[in-house]
């Protein structure tokens, strides 16, 4: 089965006896598949409920996130008044100036004010694995998505344990998208605690296998570039784009790993715009190796890359060349590097490199 046919046939068990990590590589496109693909894939029985671990400092916050978010997706329009009500807390120090002045007049009316910050009625409504649709009255399973596991400020053994919670008591379907080869580090690997508490949680992991090629053409196709010739240009090398973006590292390049991180491709290409604007006026040759090059280099500086299953930094020169064979200094200068590498941009050294390699006509 495909990746999005595991984890449709796990939302469609009525009595989930754990939950699904779907793992990857950051950037990758796990959130993009479970919220776009898989919500439209079940969009007539399901709905899709993600809660962001992100910066999550305590359990307490973990719950008030899904309760929040449950209420945005299943009842939106408490889910707005909430938002209204948070916002209201936060100017709890204006509100409780007005009890008290209200105080001051009228006892009864000082209290109300205060009480309206205080008490949120919202906050006591109950969620639930089953939810009414209220667009299409249809009662639809919610199935909870945690997303950002190893980004958490909690132990994983705490967010491990709410979630199973969730799955194992209120008999939610629950997704968590996480990158399993990071949360396996030495800080876990060994210790048992976490491999039992992780056996019980989790049901079944699913590795997410990208579509690569469906990626860089959305990639290239639904957005917008800085000017129409720019665009052209993209579109023209897409094949070249997939080739420094998709597959992994070729004979030679053994205990070397790539990256594929979206979000790092669309900031290269948004980035090379510097470059094919310079390239362009000056008629100079050969831009799809510029933009390939360009490509490679600013992924392994934003992901760095793993030797030998370890994460590495610094680019190693031979390491580079070895996982993208096609990779060539002559088309990325010295100044393009020093400015995808720490930020300083030279036109004017940029320019006196690559006029002084343009063949004589």
């Amino acid at each position: 089965m495909s990746t999005l046919h595991e984890l449709i046939y796990y939302c469609s068990e009525e009595d989930p006896m754990g939950a699904v990590l779907l793992t990857g590589e950051w950037g990758c496109g796990k959130t993009y598949l479970v919220e776009t693909t898989l919500a439209k894939a079940l969009s007539n029985s399901h709905m899709i409920v993600r809660v962001s671990l992100f910066g999550i400092n305590s359990i307490d916050a973990l719950n008030e996130a899904v309760h929040r978010q449950w209420l945005y997706v299943c009842t939106p329009f408490l889910g707005k008044l909430k938002q209204q009500r948070e916002k209201l807390k936060k100017d709890s120090g204006f509100f409780a100036a007005v009890g008290n002045a209200l105080r001051a007049v009228n006892p009864v009316a000082g209290g109300v004010a205060s009480a309206m910050v205080a008490v949120d009625p919202i906050d006591l409504i109950p969620i639930s694995p089953e939810a009414d649709d209220l667009a299409s009255g249809v009662r639809k399973r919610v199935v909870l998505v945690f997303d950002d596991l190893e980004r958490s400020r909690l132990d994983s053994l705490e967010i491990l344990g709410c979630i199973n919670d969730y799955c194992e008591n209120q008999d939610f379907n629950s997704i968590i998208i996480a990158n399993e080869d990071y949360l396996l580090t030495a800080a876990h690997k060994d210790d048992l605690t976490f491999q039992v508490l992780k056996e019980k949680v989790i049901a079944h992991t699913v590795l997410y296998d990208p579509e690569y090629a469906e990626i860089v053409h959305a990639v290239l196709t639904e957005r917008t570039w800085q000017s129409e010739p720019y665009t052209a240009f993209l579109l023209e090398n897409e094949q070249r784009i997939l080739e420094a973006f998709a597959g992994e590292p070729p004979a030679g390049a053994e205990g070397l790993t790539k990256s594929h991180n979206i979000r790092s491709l669309i900031f290269a290409l948004k980035q090379f715009f510097r470059v094919y604007v310079h390239l362009d006026q000056n008629h100079i040759p050969y831009m799809e190796k510029y933009l390939y090059s360009f490509i490679v280099y600013s992924l392994v500086v934003k992901n760095g890359y793993f030797k030998d299953g370890k994460s590495c930094s610094d680019i190693q020169k031979e390491d580079l060349v070895r996982l993208y064979p096609d990779y060539s200094a002559d088309y990325m200068p010295d100044s393009v590097r020093k400015w995808v590498a720490y930020g300083v941009w030279d036109r004017s050294v940029f320019e006196e490199e690559v006029l002084g390699k343009r063949p004589e006509t």
